[in-house]
Order: C-alpha cells, then sequence, then structure tokens
C-alpha cells in the first residue's frame, strides 16, 4: 500500500466517523430539547412573577405615599383651623 491509498482510507474512515458523531448529536440535542423548554419556562414564569410583585410593591408604595400625603395636608388644616 502507498500513502495516497492509506489516505484515501483514513478520509473514508474520518468521514464515516464525522457522520456517526454527527447523528449522535442530533440525538443528544433533540432529547435535550424538551428539559430546556421545560427549565426557559420555569424561568420565564418566576420573572413574571416577579415582575408582578414589583409592580405591586410600587403601587402600594405609591398608596403609602399618597396616604401620607393626605395626612399632613390635614394636620396642615387642623393646625390653621385651631390657630
Amino acid at each position: 500500500m502507498d500513502t495516497k491509498e492509506i489516505q484515501k482510507i483514513v478520509e473514508h474512515v474520518l468521514k464515516d466517523i464525522k457522520e456517526e458523531v454527527k447523528e449522535e448529536v442530533k440525538k443528544k440535542v433533540k432529547k435535550k430539547i424538551p428539559e430546556l423548554k421545560e427549565e426557559i419556562q420555569i424561568e420565564v414564569k418566576k420573572e413574571i412573577q416577579e415582575g408582578n410583585q414589583d409592580e405591586e410593591k410600587q403601587k402600594n408604595n405609591s398608596n403609602v405615599f399618597t396616604d401620607i400625603m393626605i395626612l399632613i395636608l390635614y394636620l396642615s388644616i387642623s393646625i390653621v383651623c385651631f390657630y
């Protein structure tokens, strides 16, 4: 056997190995995709819930601020009326 024949054989074997690896990777990726989708959905739901909680906190803070301002206004009017 000369080097050209050996090179052809090696190239053929490498090509076969490449195809086998490609198929194995495809199989593993197909198996992994549903798991990743599930993980992503869980993370997205968590982010949405955290976002909703942040909005509720902001609303509550706004309501507290409004209540404090009304209380200050009421106290100011009361002080002016009594003096």
